[in-house]
């Protein structure tokens, strides 16, 4: 009779331990894909697409992802591909990204990379989310917002 007590307070506390953890379990925020609406300029000749934000997790030292634009032309479509780097602090990382000022309400910032002949500008909220962002090189030019 003892041995059957001592398996169902086993059980029960295995559950209930199961059940915290799951609780406790919640999604990151940080991990979500986002999408974008875009418009832009390629070559001169007038565009539109969508692109999408994924989240690459790396370690808990920084957080990266990968935007990927499929933009839409009178005569051919073009993929833009880029990554962004987030530090710990959820704030892009300073070693790459220069701070411009505080942004619209709602974000903690604006952002600027220059990259060979092209310049992203990425305006950032909480969670490591861009709201809107603009790529503009001698061929292209962009803009994208978060839909």
């Amino acid at each position: 009779m003892a041995i059957v007590a001592i398996v169902i307070v086993l059980m029960v506390g295995t559950l209930y331990t199961y059940m915290f953890s799951e609780i406790q379990n919640e999604p990151d925020p940080r991990g979500e894909s986002h999408t974008y609406i875009a418009e832009a300029q390629v070559d001169g000749i007038e565009c539109e697409g969508k692109g999408k934000s994924v989240y690459t997790p790396e370690n808990s030292s920084y957080h990266t992802y990968r935007f990927s634009f499929d933009l839409y032309c009178e005569n051919s479509p073009h993929t833009l591909t880029f990554g962004m780097v987030f530090g710990s602090d959820d704030r892009p990382d300073p070693t790459i990204y220069a701070y411009i000022g505080p942004g619209e309400p709602g974000e903690i910032g604006v952002w600027k990379m220059v990259d060979g002949g092209t310049t992203y500008t990425f305006h950032v909220s909480e969670y490591c989310t861009v709201t809107s962002l603009t790529v503009f090189s001698d061929r292209i030019q962009m803009t994208a917002e978060l839909m």
